[in-house]
């Protein structure tokens, strides 16, 4: 299993070994950070806690997809992935628990860009390129904003017009409840 955490200007991940439903190992992980900049660094650490960081050229979510691709595949030794967790910042109140990345999801994160428009973007395009890199394997995303989801209307209304809140989603979310 293969976890991604894309940031603002950072990926955050982990691949781990599941042996069974109650034991399971981090075979290895990473932190691509500063993208977009000239500090820019990939730390990749193992499981027998070897780490190893660079400072390298990494411009954009998509490089460091790819950068943390070439890493993962090198762990795996031939063998594949078998499903690739997604933590997304914003669902707006399209999700309420985990979804099955398809086209229809990524379309609903897309929609509520400007309810998150620093993170739903690099959300979004790590889950892309994840899923050309590892399309064999279902897909995932978790939301932030399901944690808080249960909430009655009167927690999570305020107290505008109900225009602007139909029309622009304008609510409280609550977040970081996934991480």
């Amino acid at each position: 299993a293969l976890v991604l955490n894309a940031g603002s200007s950072s990926l955050k991940y982990a691949l781990f070994e599941v042996r069974s439903r109650l034991d399971t190992v981090v075979r290895c992980s990473g932190l691509a950070e500063r993208l977009g900049s000239r500090e820019a660094q990939l730390t990749h650490e193992c499981a027998d806690g070897s780490k190893n960081t660079t400072k390298q050229e990494i411009p954009s979510m998509g490089d460091a997809v790819e950068s943390v691709v070439r890493n993962i595949t090198s762990e795996l030794h031939g063998e594949s992935v078998h499903v690739v967790g997604h933590r997304v910042v914003h669902g707006g109140e399209h999700f309420s628990t985990p979804a099955i990345v398809n086209d229809d999801v990524e379309a609903a994160i897309e929609s509520v860009v400007p309810l998150a428009p620093l993170h739903n973007p690099s959300n979004l395009l790590c889950i892309r390129e994840a899923r050309k890199s590892f399309s064999s394997a279902p897909h995932v995303a978790v939301f932030d904003t399901a944690f808080h989801a249960t909430m009655p209307p009167e927690a999570y209304r305020y107290a505008l017009p109900d225009a602007i809140y139909r029309e622009h989603g304008v609510r409280k979310y609550g977040f970081h409840g996934s991480s």
